[in-house]
């Protein structure tokens, strides 16, 4: 079974789904501030977590040794990630990226420390 490939998206859609999360973001809060700006009681009490969300980053959290500030990192993009997709809750799927993203970034810090590319 053949994977159909990833539709590649123009500079100007991708413009235009940032422009939309942004207002998104701005309409959520009341004023133009972004998930990466607003203080993090403001962004959990707008979009809270679910038990179960909140139980997969503790659980992940802790496997990786995460600080209060890389899952409050976290946090803020899966709220971005759900407002590129046009969600108005953080999906289980935005948070499941944001924890892939990190541990991406975490693989490539590891990489440079030990002087591999």
């Amino acid at each position: 079974m053949t994977e159909t490939p990833k539709r590649l998206e123009s500079s100007e859609t991708i413009r235009s789904r940032v422009e939309t999360a942004r207002f998104r973001q701005y309409e959520r809060y009341g004023e133009e501030i972004t998930n990466g700006h607003v203080p993090i009681d403001v962004l959990l009490a707008k979009s809270p977590l679910t038990k179960r969300q909140q139980q997969l980053l503790q659980h992940w959290a802790a496997t990786y040794d995460w600080s209060n500030r890389v899952q409050t990192k976290i946090i803020r993009l899966a709220r971005t990630i759900a407002d590129l997709a046009e969600t108005d809750d953080i999906t289980d799927e935005a948070l499941w990226k944001a924890m892939a993203f990190r541990r991406m970034k975490e693989g490539r810090q590891e990489k440079n420390a030990k002087g591999e590319h």
